[in-house]
């Protein structure tokens, strides 16, 4: 790629008629992008030199020159661009997505074909992975549906578009700097290979000299699988084909080997058993969570059931059939169908949590869902009028947040004293919040300690709130059957299956909590010791922070077991 741009401009006189190139002339504009592609510009910087010589403001100064209805037009355009990345951010690729430019071209009087071009940044995809941003986005309905177009003219991966008040409005999507390799694998995928790999052939870790064998046996396997959707499978094939096999990096070894790791560990003892992660599986499923009145991941976090005949159907029969109000009387015929040591068989189902080397533990946002509907002066969700707030000047933020912080700080302290369990908790000081650099963080902060509120406020009624949303977010709520955890290698070696008893809950050790609210982070955290009476002692820290959208989320950071 020749960058040179005396040589570039000299090469475009020399095709221009009167030998000066301008470069608010059109005609001279496409001339000079063919003189580009001589000296092997990619056609994604082709354009985007193209653009930032040609390109107007998207304002709404530049909307109302052109239409007298130029302050809506660029609201409904401004607003469909925010919302289609925040709605891509919540789909289950979780790309990273975050808007990198909006250029308007053609915004003037009476100019023909208006048009805005959109790029977002896709930080957890590679380039060579953007189709998974594509599928995603083909699913969209109502004001954010759009039309893929496979055109490489602006971009090598194709744009999608639509148009809103007879402005066209392109989007084009760059990916991360990872060609390929687990940030391209969605759950929903990386659970599938382990599916293929656990019903074919191949026999040792990847490596990048057979890769290229690995990958072809693997493609050889998927049409045939059993116990996975069309969907998965095609996702799978979509995925291998597009793998650089000749010279893989290694994020794409470790994923593999990470998903082929797990599919060794179950085959080793369960090779005769039936893979199932589909229509029965998500019969069991179901069923379990009526009866139990909970997700289906929180009865039982297994993502996949290894199965030895099908027993289900008369198990669930008899579940719905039962006359008694006892959760756990009705649930015990299908907790029952599953095995409760690993390698053993005195059940017909095995379920595996699958979990990669480095996974995070579970959401406990859900568990709050219990108290709905229960006296309280407020929810633990930000209302529609504080999600408003972010959009104000920081002064603004500050004024109207921070003396809810300082009054939630002093209840909250109030609250968790004098208990049975000890809580440290660190001062309420704002000062050094009142900075207009602060005002984003405040609002993170804001939501929360708006959830800490909401749960110190739960003591009251149930004591036992912090405990038992731990127990919610490692699926142990006394109702699960026998699962396993299996974390994958990034080696690609078998490795240990963690083994959860059948209805183990677990209880506080020591009486005490340690909370950690600062000023510098805008979480809060909680560390306790519990038990289990077949894992043993285990540290357990978990947080509430903001979820980078609208509101605060309760998950576990980490449990640790000895």
């Amino acid at each position: 790629m020749i960058t040179d741009f005396d040589k570039i401009l000299n090469n475009l006189s020399s095709k221009v008629s009167d030998g000066i190139p301008d470069l608010k002339n059109e005609q001279h504009l496409i001339k000079l992008f063919d003189v580009l592609k001589e000296y092997d510009w990619p056609v994604d910087e082709r354009v985007r030199l193209l653009q930032n010589l040609t390109e107007a403001r998207f304002d709404k100064r530049s909307l109302n020159k052109m239409r007298d209805d130029g302050d809506a037009v660029f609201t409904k355009i401004d607003t469909f661009i925010k919302n289609f990345v925040n709605k891509l951010n919540r789909s289950s690729i979780k790309p990273g997505a975050s808007l990198r430019q909006t250029q308007a071209f053609n915004i003037k009087a009476k100019s023909r074909n208006p048009r805005v071009d959109v790029t977002i940044d896709c930080k957890n995809i590679g380039n060579g992975s953007r189709e998974l941003v594509f599928d995603e986005v083909d699913t969209f309905k109502g004001d954010l549906k759009t039309k893929y177009s496979s055109s490489n003219k602006f971009s090598s991966a194709g744009h999608v578009e639509t148009t809103i008040d007879d402005i066209l409005v392109r989007v084009e999507f760059k990916g991360g700097k990872r060609a390929s390799g687990e940030a391209s694998m969605t759950t929903d995928l990386k659970e599938g290979m382990v599916g293929a790999w656990f019903q074919g052939k191949w026999k040792k870790p990847i490596t990048k000299s057979n890769i290229s064998d690995a990958v072809s046996s693997l493609l050889d396997t998927v049409p045939s699988m059993k116990g996975e959707s069309s969907t998965v499978k095609s996702s799978i094939i979509k995925y291998l084909q597009g793998l650089p096999v000749d010279n893989p990096k290694a994020p794409v070894l470790k994923a593999l080997n990470e998903t082929f790791s797990a599919a060794i560990t179950m085959k080793n003892k369960y090779r005769s058993w039936s893979w199932e992660r589909d229509k029965i599986f998500n019969k069991i499923r179901s069923a379990g969570s009526q009866i139990c009145k909970m997700t289906a991941d929180k009865w039982n976090p297994g993502d996949v059931y290894l199965m030895k005949g099908n027993k289900s159907g008369a198990a669930i029969t008899e579940a719905n059939g039962m006359k008694t109000t006892s959760i756990n009387q009705k649930i015990g015929p299908i907790n029952n169908l599953f095995v409760s040591e690993w390698g053993g068989s005195d059940g017909s189902i095995v379920s595996v949590s699958l979990k990669m080397q480095k996974a995070q533990a579970g959401k406990g946002k859900q568990y709050l869902k219990k108290f709905a509907g229960s006296a309280s002066d407020f929810d633990y969700n930000l209302t529609s009028e504080e999600q408003q707030i972010k959009n104000e000047e920081p002064d603004v933020i500050l004024s109207a947040l921070i003396p809810q912080i300082k009054e939630w700080r002093k209840s909250i302290k109030g609250k968790l004293s004098g208990g049975s369990i000890k809580y440290t908790y660190s001062p309420d000081n704002t000062s050094t919040l009142e900075d207009l650099k602060k005002a984003n963080f405040v609002y993170q902060k804001y939501a929360s300690l708006k959830m800490f509120a909401y749960m110190a406020d739960k003591l009251k009624s149930d004591e036992g709130v912090f405990i038992d949303a731990a127990a919610f977010t490692l699926s142990m709520t006394g109702y699960n059957p026998t699962f396993f955890k299996v974390k994958g290698k990034s080696n690609g070696s078998g490795t240990s299956p963690e083994k959860y008893e059948s209805g183990g809950g677990i209880e506080l050790v020591g009486d005490k909590i340690d909370i950690t609210d600062t000023n510098t982070n805008a979480g809060i955290t909680f560390s306790f010791k519990v038990k289990n009476n077949d894992l043993g002692t285990g540290t357990l820290k978990m947080n509430i922070r903001f979820n980078g959208t609208t509101q605060a989320t309760l998950e576990m950071l980490s449990a640790s077991w000895s």
